[in-house]
């Protein structure tokens, strides 16, 4: 088996909580990264001197590593990490938005149970201009009044004739399994772990030969957009520094790379 191979497949990575031993919760895994990236950097220090000031010896200092990966989906997981915020599982309050038509009854019926004193209904003019607002009262005796039960709305015969719009905004409670993770003032990203498997290509026999890398200690970075666009996927950024920890030799390691020879195929 040669010593030379080529590198194409992205690799597949796997997040995990970080601990000094064993293996920590697994946090998430991709299997759909566009790109991931290794990179090391470092600082040279040239000590010169003499007539010319000609370079006498050079010094590397401050050795960095970085993993990078970019993410074509959101996984709510790795957004909750770059976040450094646990995601909670529950009924929570959220908001809504709904154009309705009113049935032959004078009634809308919203999709949801609106939160007391969130309800704001209004006329709607055209595809999507607020009219003149209902105002919660007795529909039966008044123009742009209504009332409520439960999820129903009944709104004023002369108002609201069959097939007449309303936008309508409210908040409500969700189901018990909305997940729910929020961008906070104080917190920050937490030590992760990180390991994961590819595929290298023997440039003489041609056999694939699996790789696996193991990153020790990291972090994410807090840094990150999420743009939402008409015409492209949003993506998310995944870049972590790397942290050393001391191994069997007593070596400060970043990152331990192992070339599976005896898996080729």
């Amino acid at each position: 088996m040669s010593n030379t191979f080529a590198i194409k497949e992205v690799l597949d990575f796997t997040v995990e909580k970080y601990v000094s031993s064993g293996k920590g919760d697994i946090l998430f895994t991709v299997d759909y990264a566009t790109q991931t990236n290794i990179s090391t950097s470092a600082e040279r220090l040239d000590i010169r001197g003499g007539p010319g000031n000609f370079k006498i010896v050079s010094i590397d200092h401050t050795k960095d590593c970085t993993f990078a990966a970019t993410l074509p989906i959101v996984d709510i997981k790795a957004l909750a990490v770059k976040l450094g915020k646990d995601i909670t599982k529950g009924a929570t309050t959220t908001p809504m938005k709904e154009i309705l038509a009113a049935d032959g009854s004078n009634q809308i019926t919203l999709t949801n149970t609106p939160i007391t004193g969130t309800l704001k209904i209004y006329k709607l003019v055209g595809e999507r201009d607020l009219g003149v607002e209902q105002i919660a009262g007795d529909p039966s005796l008044n123009e742009n009044q209504y009332s409520i039960t439960g999820n129903v709305v009944t709104l004023n015969a002369t108002t609201a004739p069959e097939g007449t719009k309303f936008i309508i905004f409210y908040d409500y409670t969700s189901g018990v399994n909305a997940e729910n993770v929020k961008i906070t003032a104080e917190d920050f990203p937490q030590f992760i772990k990180l390991t994961g498997r590819g595929l290298m290509n023997d440039d003489v026999d041609g056999t694939l030969v699996p790789v696996t890398f193991t990153i020790h200690k990291a972090k994410v970075q807090p840094n990150f957009e999420l743009t939402m666009s008409s015409d492209s996927a949003t993506e998310l950024d995944f870049t972590c520094d790397c942290y050393t920890i001391l191994n069997a030799n007593g070596e400060r390691e970043f990152v331990d790379i192992v070339k599976l020879n005896d898996e080729a195929k």
